[in-house]
């Protein structure tokens, strides 16, 4: 939210202008990315509305790292190891580490040394983490964190339980799950506001963001 590190995990938004993250990128509205990842995790059940979560018993722990035109690796790879309860200076221990991370994102690039440490760090630590393969149709090794060592990388079915046809794929996959499709969706959670936070909704989402967040 522009003001550095805090610890208020809420989500101003991550709409952007025309050419804000570079000339030539378009006007963007806000994503709720975080939003719809969380939903098909947690979202609350036996309460008469909308959808429930794969494991809406489960307790969450925010780490938000990501905003307007992307971030920095350094901040996603301490908000990992914060997340698993390790020591990041100049931030609050974390008193309740998290078991599982889960990291839907990733772009083209080698598995950065500096990924690779954090995850084997977290991983040391009793932690799984869970990554999405990304949705280029390509193949997973050219694609981080899906490349990195000591995750689990997983890509998307339809709904049906077909291959989607937007998945990475490729011998560095180690499980699908339900991400959807354009033509059969996933429903998980969202907001209406265009840029900051407006109404609750409910709307149908595809990716392996979302086969991660099922695994």
């Amino acid at each position: 939210d522009g003001n550095g590190r805090d610890a208020n995990p809420g989500d101003p938004g991550d709409w952007v202008a025309a050419d804000e993250c570079g000339a030539g990128e378009p006007a963007e509205p806000s994503s709720w990315h975080g939003t719809n990842v969380t939903g098909v995790i947690g979202a609350w059940t036996d309460n008469g509305a909308d959808i429930a979560g794969v494991n809406h018993g489960s307790r969450l722990l925010m780490a938000r790292a990501l905003g307007k035109c992307g971030g920095f690796t350094s901040d996603l790879v301490d908000a990992m190891r914060w997340a698993a309860g390790l020591r990041v200076p100049g931030v609050p221990d974390n008193p309740n580490p998290a078991r599982v991370i889960n990291l839907s994102f990733g772009g083209e690039s080698p598995c950065a040394r500096l990924e690779q440490d954090a995850i084997d760090e977290v991983s040391a630590r009793g932690a799984v983490v869970i990554v999405a393969a990304g949705n280029e149709a390509d193949d997973v090794a050219r694609y981080s964190p899906g490349n990195c060592n000591n995750v689990v990388t997983v890509v998307a079915t339809t709904r049906s339980g077909g291959r989607a046809g937007y998945t990475n794929t490729g011998i560095g996959v180690d499980i699908s799950a339900p991400g959807g499709d354009f033509a059969d969706p996933v429903l998980s959670t969202g907001n209406s506001g265009t840029m900051t936070p407006a109404a609750d909704e409910i709307l149908f989402v595809a990716g392996t963001s979302f086969a991660a967040a099922h695994v």
